[in-house]
């Protein structure tokens, strides 16, 4: 007989008789788990399912960020999920090398918008009206303030405090 868990956490791996869940602090999605009861079957996960698995649960972080933020242009060192953003720079750099990227995955990727270059500027009329607006409200706190020292946490305008 097999015993079914419902997990709600990005990614998990099974090791021996445990099983290991790591929650990152946004996640929203589902994993099924089944693990059998008999010793042997306990390690079902392979390497490779384990990696789609995880690999999945990051392209469906990303579709968030997609839905959140209009784009796919996660920076690398995005503080709100770091992982997010190291995965997307994998995806970009594991593309480029010898065209390793299983197609599927790239056929996923490019479904949303996935900018797979960034090292040219990557302009559009939406970024730069973003990056504009932005500035344009730097210019009138630096008018009120005197400087441009926009704390990280500024409560007044939060996303003005993470973007400076």
């Amino acid at each position: 007989s097999q015993l079914s868990i419902t997990l709600f956490f990005s990614y998990f791996y099974i090791s021996s008789s445990f099983l290991t869940v790591r929650v990152p602090h946004k996640s929203k999605q589902a994993a099924i788990v089944c693990l059998s009861e008999t010793p042997e079957n306990q390690n079902f996960a392979t390497a490779s399912e384990k990696f789609n698995a995880r690999w999945n649960v990051m392209f469906e972080r990303l579709k968030e960020y997609k839905e959140e933020h209009g784009n796919c242009l996660v920076p690398r060192r995005y503080e709100e999920d770091p992982q997010l953003g190291q995965w997307v720079s994998d995806q970009r750099r594991v593309a480029t090398v010898d065209d390793k990227m299983k197609h599927e995955r790239r056929d996923k990727l490019n479904s949303i918008g996935f900018v797979w270059s960034v090292r040219e500027p990557y302009r559009t009329p939406i970024l730069d009206k973003r990056w504009n607006d932005k500035f344009e409200r730097l210019v009138q706190y630096k008018q009120k303030h005197g400087d441009c020292l926009v704390p990280k946490n500024y409560e007044k305008d939060p996303s003005l405090g993470r973007w400076v």
